[in-house]
């Protein structure tokens, strides 16, 4: 299995396009506050608008003063698959990732 990482944010149109095509999965990552949400939910639409919705979730990090899980599924659309809460956690997601 290979797994690749892609970090889309400032990438060409069409490399970011032709990237998500490919993907098997595709994670849009925010944190919880309803500006980077609102930034979250016109990626979702950008996968939507690439038929790509069902194989997208959405990456939350916390932050205070942030919305629910279930708030900012109904702000983007796209459902949880995680939430990153500390260290111990990115620790754990970079060690699923990186498994054969």
């Amino acid at each position: 299995m290979t797994i690749t990482c892609a970090d889309l944010t400032d990438a060409d149109p069409g490399l970011a396009t032709f990237t998500s095509r490919l993907a098997e999965a595709v994670c849009v990552i925010s944190t919880t506050d309803e500006v980077a949400l609102e930034d979250a939910r016109e990626k979702a639409v950008w996968v939507r608008s690439l038929k790509r919705d069902e194989c997208a979730g959405l990456v939350l990090l916390p932050v205070s003063g942030g919305v629910s899980a279930a708030q900012a599924e109904h702000i983007t659309g796209l459902p949880v698959c995680t939430i990153i809460r500390d260290s111990a956690h990115i620790q754990q997601l970079a060690a699923w990732i990186a498994q054969d």
